[in-house]
């Protein structure tokens, strides 16, 4: 079923949870054999929602999006809601172990997996649940448009100069949690040369590598020789 968003003309562009409602709207009269899975990965700790883990659970997800003419969408909060159409449902319950296996460190997997893998993930019937889907869709896009709105009014604050809310900066801390910064630092060696001899590496130190730099995979990074002054030898 093609999906042409209400509001497709406008120049703001539109949140995978408006996306999301808008496309559950249209499905009111499509329900006949369409389930929806709502991932809830915003309930694992900072650290296993990192750009890359959740880059890993969306292609775990992708891959059945053709398969069973699905719709993947990848929310504000690191969630993801899986739609699709007459679905194997074992395909579907071996995606939702991959992701077990996946954050099995996490301390949400501790104890029973069938019970970890039931708070990561619920389903719904959209023939049965479709009011239940749409309520849930609802409260989701309600709440992406309060963090957009609160996220405007903390950058018209800074660019302002005047100070941060308590809540503004408890996001912007969650944010940087979940930031990935692996491919924008280098460890560099500090070698020390003295006259006559090879340079010494002495320690290493953290560097932050330009976006642009980082951004060319394979590259090597040239390291400059760093001159200590060291006593002369005896």
């Amino acid at each position: 079923m093609a999906v042409t968003p209400r509001g497709a003309g406008d120049t703001q562009p539109m949140s995978q949870e408006r996306l999301l409602l808008d496309f559950i709207e249209r499905l009111d009269r499509h329900r006949e054999g369409r389930v929806s899975i709502h991932i809830q990965l915003s309930k694992l700790k900072p650290a296993n929602r990192k750009e890359m883990h959740i880059r890993i659970a969306a292609d775990t997800f992708r891959q059945l999006v053709k398969k069973y003419e699905g719709q993947l969408f990848q929310l504000g909060n690191a969630d993801m809601m899986f739609v699709c159409k007459n679905a194997n449902v074992e395909d579907i319950e071996e995606a939702v172990q991959k992701l077990g296996v996946l954050f099995s460190d996490d301390p949400l997997f501790e104890g029973d997996d069938a019970v970890a893998r039931a708070n990561l993930c619920t389903w719904y019937d959209i023939e049965e649940q479709y009011d239940e889907l749409k309520q849930a869709v609802d409260r989701l896009a309600a709440d992406e448009e309060r963090r957009r709105n609160q996220q405007q009014v903390g950058l018209k604050r800074a660019k302002t100069g005047a100070m941060l809310e308590p809540i503004e900066l408890d996001r912007i801390e969650k944010t940087i949690a979940r930031a990935d910064l692996s491919n924008l630092m280098r460890r560099q060696p500090v070698c020390a040369v003295q006259a006559g001899a090879p340079p010494q590496m002495v320690f290493t130190r953290a560097v932050h590598l330009h976006p642009g730099h980082a951004a060319c995979a394979g590259a090597e990074h040239q390291y400059r020789l760093q001159p200590l002054a060291l006593p002369a030898p005896h």
